[in-house]
């Protein structure tokens, strides 16, 4: 099941004092590409933190951590990187993602390539926080966060996930990595994050199969509204004696009284079994002169 829907999006920190965030153009998505920070440091607060000025930022450094060494990717005025999000522990221990710029900003990611060109220019990136590479749950969980986030990507932009693209005549998968970015001629020579993935046996394959298998999930039906069961309906009161409706209705005593004087009621041999629509329709009629008045 999807994580993030357009109604359901990752958490939001934009980063909009960084280098990346104020200077970066606007350029068409074109895929996804996966990095690793290659630091032993899981935790977002590391990379990620709310502007000084940002209206939630008390609520955003409660759940992100708060980095006191203001060496983060928004604090650094001699920091020339710049990626859309980020994935690893938040300041409970939870596992996610957390977004920091307009998707359609370019990256400042993977530098140039021996091509001379860049997948900068269209490859939505982030990065993925690393530990000392040696907890198998902390990697599954970080990335099971990146199939979400990918797949979340490849529905926003109609990408497909087992697809590429034609960029400067070279064929690009739509979800690559920074390694496989320089073996294209298209970034700079870095590992990442295979390194990573190497030693808990996943490739860059799985996660294209594992995000198009997630996007083929049906969604869940939504559970439907239980239907109120209806109250009963309580069974209109009866009156069998002229005593309980004189008790009850002394305005219809008069007539119902005249009424079993003559004959002209006498009821069920069970007593009268009036009920009170009868006895405002008796009533009615009786002082209306619809009634005889003998016997």
């Amino acid at each position: 099941m999807l994580q993030y829907t357009p109604d359901r999006p990752p958490l939001q920190c934009f980063m909009r004092q960084s280098n990346w965030y104020r200077h970066a153009k606007p350029v068409p998505p074109l895929g996804v590409l996966w990095h690793s920070t290659g630091a032993d440091n899981p935790n977002l607060a590391r990379y990620v933190q709310p502007d000084d000025d940002a209206p939630n930022r008390a609520q955003l450094l409660s759940i992100l951590g708060t980095n006191p060494y203001h060496n983060d990717w928004n604090h650094q005025s001699n920091l020339d990187a710049g990626v859309h999000a980020f994935i690893g522990r938040l300041a409970d221990g939870t596992v996610s993602a957390v977004q920091v710029g307009p998707w359609n900003l370019e990256a400042w990611g993977v530098g140039t390539g021996t091509t001379g060109y860049s997948l900068n220019q269209g490859w939505i990136q982030f990065e993925c926080c690393e530990d000392d590479l040696r907890d198998r749950q902390y990697f599954e969980a970080v990335y099971q966060q990146g199939v979400q986030l990918t797949a979340y990507l490849c529905t926003l932009f109609s990408f497909d996930p087992l697809g590429t693209v034609d960029y400067h005549g070279i064929q690009v998968p739509v979800i690559t990595s920074h390694r496989q970015s320089y073996e294209l001629g298209l970034g700079s020579n870095h590992g990442d994050p295979l390194l990573w993935f190497d030693k808990f046996g996943k490739t860059m394959e799985d996660v294209r199969r594992d995000v198009a298998a997630l996007l083929q999930e049906p969604e869940p039906e939504p559970k439907p509204e239980p239907t109120p069961t209806p109250e009963p309906t309580p069974e209109p009161r009866r009156f069998n004696t002229l005593e309980e409706i004189q008790t009850g209705f002394p305005w219809a005593y008069e007539t119902v009284s005249h009424l079993v004087q003559i004959g002209a009621l006498s009821g069920t041999g069970q007593g009268l079994d009036l009920s009170v629509d009868m006895l405002r329709v008796l009533t009615i009629v009786d002082r209306a002169g619809g009634l005889p008045r003998s016997g």
